[in-house]
């Protein structure tokens, strides 16, 4: 059952509490060097290995694309490519395997780590992707997004094995950073003393299925053998599937740059009762490395398979490529949102209205591998040989990975959505949260036009006509507002226009932009609202990233008001509008002085808590979900020390605003 944001916050609070009630009991653990080692200094790019392997998902998928996740032994997990969360989803097939025979012995392989522990659900290991067929002994995954690397180990094996992973991630250029495909490139070197055969081939059962499950509509998949300049593949189709359906679409399994090699395809494994299908299948390549003949009597697996001949102590490449295209996104379906009556309204992908099917994405990428690959490659090495702490630098990659999961995805319009986040089937908190999305300065920097999308819906139509900023947007959007203003969301919101706006120099952007920029910044004057008396401190009602309203003034709000009217000082003078710059600039003043003379406690700032009867707080500004007592409230902080007291600091200094307070005292809290 999907839970709210509360419901989350609830669940980890008394998850907290039962771990600290339960952690002097005695623990079982495995042995794992990986595992019970004192932890050292983090290094980059991080490596992982044993047990640390079991629960890695490193996102594959263009930005707001869909994602299939690479796990830490190699396999695929997690296919969230259906417009929307799907934790724990995969095809019954979906594994890659390898085939080596280097004159005296020939051996197969599962192209992935062996399974780990636990192995939990009612079946334990079950069925899918053959659990019982040999696997590699072990694996080292290393990750530095966008790119995945494996090194496969095996002494059985006279070959060295690595995978590399990746999707396009090209700042400032957000079509081609967006893209529904992933590139899974395998590198074998011969380490042996003779030349090897070595072939790798994928299997997938075609995933274009109905999500309810019909017999019927399964059987009328299709795999359809094609080529086009460096790609070769199997297109995935269905047929039974309408065009309205929520899983219409296709898929890829492709192969780039074959060249010479040994080519090799089946359009589905040879049908057997039970478990029959990939017996024969494994029978079939473990034989001799190649795939066919083709069976009659075929199911819905395609296998595409690619061998070559290996020098000693030569290398050679196999590249193979996954795209998707599943254009019928919905707000129901994903868990965002909607005016009533329009849940299941299409909004559609950006990626779909630039290809027409998943060939036409596969053939892009094949086509342009060469330039896309070198532009991705040259953002992750600046980021790799930057004199930044190792700490950060893996922070900051982790997490840029969450552009490419199913929190984040564009519509049809190529307008860019975000979640809070996800649970496992459904998106969690809709509609580009304010109060959340301004912690992030990832868009503006790298990733611009999605920055702007964002500011553009939050200045549009989620605002009211008294310049209110309705902190959550629903979609199809300008139907209905979702959702009362945030004081944090709102104020953050105004500097990261000003951030967008220094970033991009885009003139004619910020004269379109500023006349809804200036009326958001003064509704905080509004009579019952956040500053009434105008004086530079919010003291009203602030409903805030904590999902309930603080009473009185505060630093997490009042320092986020100081930043909006340093940037609104700034738009302003940019405008011409010197008048409102002085305003602006004199509140900001008087706001600041305050805050340090009557918020500062010698070591943090604190909240004055002022309670308000219900009648003189204006209407748009209090919840339901703080407190129902607003002259003696509930869910204060009062002289607590509040987490996200100079939030708005944080802000400001990425936006190259100044110290807004003392800046003795920032250091000092």
């Amino acid at each position: 059952m999907p839970s709210d944001r509360r419901s989350f916050l609830k669940l980890i609070g008394t998850t907290v509490a039962a771990v600290q009630a339960t952690s002097t009991a005695p623990s079982a653990t495995l042995p794992d060097t990986a595992s019970t080692a004192t932890p050292g200094p983090v290094e980059f790019p991080r490596a992982f290995t044993g047990r640390q392997l079991s629960l890695l998902a490193f996102p594959l998928g263009g930005v707001a694309a869909g994602s299939i996740s690479l796990g830490g032994r190699g396999q695929l997990r997690d296919w969230e490519i259906f417009n929307k969360p799907d934790k724990g989803r995969t095809p019954s097939y979906a594994f890659a395997s390898i085939f080596v025979d280097d004159g005296q012995r020939r051996m197969a392989r599962v192209l992935e780590a062996r399974h780990l522990p636990p192995f939990h659900g009612q079946d334990g290991l079950g069925a899918r992707n053959v659990p019982g067929l040999t696997r590699l002994a072990s694996a080292r995954f290393v990750g530095e997004y966008p790119l995945a690397r494996i090194e496969f180990e095996d002494p059985e094996l006279p070959i060295r094995l690595t995978l590399e992973a990746f999707s396009p991630f090209i700042p400032h250029e957000e079509d081609d950073s967006g893209l529904p495909a992933a590139v899974l490139r395998y590198r074998v070197r011969n380490e042996g003393r003779r030349s090897s055969t070595v072939s790798i081939a994928w299997s997938i059962d075609n995933p274009v299925v109905p999500e309810q499950g019909n017999r019927r509509v399964e059987e009328e998949r299709s795999n359809e053998f094609r080529t086009s300049g460096p790609l070769a593949g199997l297109f995935m189709n269905n047929s039974a599937v309408g065009a309205g359906d929520a899983m219409w679409g296709s898929f890829v399994i492709g192969l780039i740059n074959a060249g010479n090699g040994d080519l090799s395809h089946l359009r589905g494994w040879p049908k057997g009762r039970w478990w029959d299908a990939p017996l024969l299948f494994w029978d079939d390549f473990s034989s001799d490395g190649r795939l066919g003949p083709e069976d009659p009597s075929r199911n819905a697996v395609g296998a595409l398979c690619l061998g070559r001949t290996i020098a000693p102590a030569a290398e050679r490449d196999y590249t193979f490529l996954l795209a998707w295209h599943f254009p019928n996104r919905t707000p129901a379906r994903c868990g965002w949102e909607a005016p009533k009556g329009e849940e299941n309204s299409v909004v559609g992908n950006w990626y779909a209205t630039r290809f027409a099917d998943a060939w036409a994405t596969a053939q892009y990428v094949a086509e342009n591998l060469e330039r896309l690959e070198r532009k991705t490659r040259q953002f992750t090495a600046g980021l790799r040989e930057s004199t930044l702490p190792a700490a950060v630098k893996d922070a900051a990659s982790a997490n840029l990975s969450t552009l490419a999961t199913s929190i984040c995805f564009r519509t049809a319009d190529g307008r860019f959505w975000g979640f809070e986040g996800a649970n496992d089937q459904r998106g969690c908190c809709h509609g580009n949260c304010t109060h959340v999305w301004n912690y992030e300065t990832v868009t503006p920097h790298l990733f611009p036009a999605f920055a702007r999308s964002l500011r553009e819906a939050a200045f549009g139509y989620s605002m009211d006509e008294q310049g209110a900023i309705h902190f959550r947007t629903a979609l199809p959007e300008g139907k209905v507002r979702s959702g009362f203003a945030a004081a944090d969301g709102q104020m953050g919101q105004i500097v990261h226009a000003y951030l967008d706006w220094k970033l991009s120099g885009d003139r004619a952007w910020l004269e379109r932009m500023w006349p809804r920029v200036r009326k958001a910044l003064e509704f905080s004057w509004i009579e019952g609202g956040w500053d009434a008396d105008r004086d530079g401190v919010l003291e009203g009602v602030q409903h805030n990233t904590y999902d309930v309203e603080f009473y009185g003034p505060n630093p997490q709000c009042g320092v986020y008001y100081l930043a909006a009217l340093r940037a609104g000082e700034e738009m302003a003078s940019a405008m011409g509008e010197d008048k409102a710059a002085r305003e602006y600039h004199q509140l900001f003043q008087r706001g600041s002085n305050w805050l340090d003379a009557n918020l500062f406690n010698g070591e943090y700032y604190v909240q004055r808590v002022r309670g308000v009867q219900k009648e003189q707080i204006a209407a748009v500004l209090r919840s339901q979900m703080g407190s129902e007592d607003t002259e003696t409230p509930n869910y204060q902080v009062g002289k607590g020390c509040l987490v996200d007291q100079l939030i708005g600091q944080y802000l400001a200094d990425v936006a190259g605003l100044g110290p807004l307070v003392d800046p003795a005292r920032i250091r000092k809290t």
